[in-house]
């Protein structure tokens, strides 16, 4: 566990983090709630886990150019013909930038209980780094000792 948590407070050093190029437009919420569309691209650290079919099983956030915080349930063992897909917004267009990175590694929390769900965590290493802009930026993470549980928001 020590080592997983150093990780994850190394990877939240990152500079400029948690912010929006483009700002979401919710109806008078800090959230997206009750299914409401986002504008595009306004969450710009979201990602999509996809299989090499391109079925979605899974979202994260990009906490540094080249790792995902993701949950350890989406745990695939076949990880390595996997890609996360970045600057998405809408899946069925076919016409947006969007970058698509293998996996590397997933590194799951060393705790993590399938039957209880506790420590449902991990860690995507990209086989490469994201090339951050508008449309791709990381999210902050809380600094040690803090209770939060809205991760991707502004800092």
């Amino acid at each position: 566990m020590k080592v997983f948590v150093a990780l994850a407070a190394l990877l939240a050093v990152a500079n400029g983090c948690g912010q929006q190029a483009i700002q979401p437009r919710t109806m008078g919420m800090t959230r997206v709630v009750n299914g409401e569309n986002a504008a595009a691209h306004s969450w710009p650290w979201q990602v999509s886990l996809q299989t090499s079919s391109t079925w979605h099983y899974c979202g994260g956030v990009l906490i540094s150019d080249q790792w995902v915080l993701s949950a350890a349930h989406c745990y695939q063992s076949d990880y390595s013909t996997h890609s996360v897909i970045l600057g998405e917004h809408d899946r069925s267009s076919g016409s947006e930038d969007i970058q698509v990175i293998p996996i590397e590694q997933e590194i799951m929390h060393e705790r993590y209980s399938s039957r209880t769900i506790e420590n449902d965590i991990m860690l995507v290493k990209l086989s490469r780094p994201a090339v951050l802009g508008d449309h791709v930026s990381v999210a902050c993470l809380p600094e040690q000792g803090e209770t939060h549980h809205d991760v991707g928001g502004t800092c």
